[in-house]
């Protein structure tokens, strides 16, 4: 499945690092940062309903403030309303176009509907921004991968392992490519590394991948 990014340290690119698109507290309104910061409590919580009604709250609040728009496509995307989630995504990015997370939940939530050319789009929209933003290379090649684009889905997965080499699950999919690709000798290779990095996940690939059905 793919991974979606949730609120980080630097999920706020219209807010808390330059203020484009934030709108000045009103009286008795929360800041900026009282909104966000309710969000990721709301978020690491997994209360979606909650964050789902803060989010509604803050974007009527801050309607230029990107990552309010950013946290109610969360809250829809876990709840796979995806296409609530699409439509808060775009928002999102309409408000700050080089926001790369928001960029590849987009994808995300375009690959739980199956729309996956959007998909590709919006994750190498995603990598355009941010080069090395992993999950979206992950991603990427999840979505080449449900496509039977194999090389392609090889290429994105070679570039995630190229930033987090211990990735245990792009190296598992990466196998399955090199599977479908007729990469024998490949699939033994990333066996081997799995071995390395995750021996359950490594018997696990053996049993699915190397000798399914054994």
């Amino acid at each position: 499945m793919s991974d979606k990014e949730v609120f980080g340290e630097d999920a706020a690119p219209a807010t808390l690092k330059n203020k484009q698109g934030a709108t000045a507290p009103q009286a008795n309104q929360p800041t900026t940062t009282e909104w966000l910061n309710k969000a990721r409590a709301l978020e690491e919580k997994k209360d979606w309903q909650g964050l789902k009604d803060h989010a509604l709250q803050w974007t009527k609040a801050e309607p230029g403030n990107s990552v309010a728009w950013y946290g109610l496509g969360l809250a829809y995307d876990d709840t796979k309303q995806y296409a609530k989630a699409i439509e808060a995504y775009r928002q999102a990015i309409r408000v700050s176009p080089d926001y790369a997370d928001a960029w590849n939940n987009l994808g995300a939530a375009n690959t739980g509907t199956k729309q996956y050319a959007k998909a590709i789009e919006a994750y190498q929209q995603a990598i355009r921004v941010k080069p090395d933003h992993v999950n979206a290379w992950s991603n990427l090649g999840y979505t080449y991968l449900n496509t039977k684009q194999y090389a392609k889905a090889i290429e994105a997965y070679q570039q995630a392992i190229r930033i987090k080499p211990e990735l245990a699950e792009v190296w598992y999919n990466l196998g399955f490519a090199y599977k479908y690709s007729g990469q024998t000798d490949k699939v033994k290779e990333v066996y081997e590394r799995l071995n390395a990095i995750d021996t359950n996940m490594a018997d696990h690939f053996f049993n699915n991948v190397v000798m399914p059905g054994r």
